[in-house]
């Protein structure tokens, strides 16, 4: 009667945890590749990446800039992606300045999914300005949808924007917008450094997007196998009563 028992616990066992294996194995399958350190260029062509719960994709630059502006380039741009217990996000880094009658900019999108995002947050630490010059980051929202990749039409959800600035004499280097948990952003950042007509403004180390991540609801693979886990437990608590 032992032995059968202790067969019976170890087939048991041996169950669980192919059914654990082969869960875990099929979600690496299925997960992006995690997003590393690399420049803006190749990110445009990544396709999509993970940090921590979320997955990035739709890296593409928007068009056309306004006229007379100069492109910042995007080999010059290097994307760190961060992680932290709450927040995951970039920072996007590049040093760019800008005399009287000069403008440069840096406007590109993507798109973000998770459990849940309930803010998302646009620093730029870095930015001075003196005379007419300024610098502005704007970051087009589309929460809950998406914007149509390489522009900022498209989004079906609501719209709303961040606007972090630097000008002479006043500033607000970081903003953040909350909203109800949602499990897609679509993203549009719009970084310029203008001089303005007798000024100066510069952009040191780049600007940061930041995103809050609710935590995820348990898929029903992972339900399942607890649940016949707790079942087993308790069938054999009755037997050995």
């Amino acid at each position: 009667m032992l032995r059968a028992d202790l067969l019976r616990l170890i087939k048991c066992r041996s169950v669980l945890f192919a059914a654990a294996i082969v869960f875990v194995l099929s979600g690496r399958a299925q997960a992006a590749p995690l997003c590393g350190a690399d420049s803006l260029t190749n990110y445009l062509s990544l396709g999509s990446c993970s940090i921590g719960g979320a997955t990035f994709s739709n890296f593409s630059l928007v068009t056309p800039l306004p006229t007379g502006a100069n492109a910042v380039p995007t080999n010059s741009v290097i994307v760190l992606p961060f992680n932290t217990t709450t927040s995951v996000g970039f920072q996007f880094l590049f040093d760019v300045t800008s005399t009287s009658f000069q403008l440069n900019e840096l406007l590109f999108g993507y798109l973000a999914s998770a459990a849940g995002f309930t803010d998302a947050t646009i620093s730029i630490p870095g930015a001075t300005a003196t005379g007419d010059g300024g610098v502005t980051a704007v970051q087009d929202l589309c929460i809950g949808g998406a914007f149509t990749p390489g522009s900022l039409s498209g989004c079906s959800a609501a719209q709303n924007a961040n606007i972090a600035f630097a000008i002479d004499g006043d500033q607000s280097l970081s903003e953040t917008l909350s909203f109800a948990s949602v499990p897609l952003l679509g993203i549009v950042n719009d970084i310029a450094v203008d001089g303005g007509l007798n000024g100066n403004a510069a952009l040191a180390g780049g600007f940061t997007n930041s995103f809050t991540v609710t935590s995820p609801v348990p898929e029903p693979a992972t339900v399942s196998l607890v649940a016949a886990g707790i079942v087993w437990l308790m069938r054999r608590r009755r037997q050995q009563i």
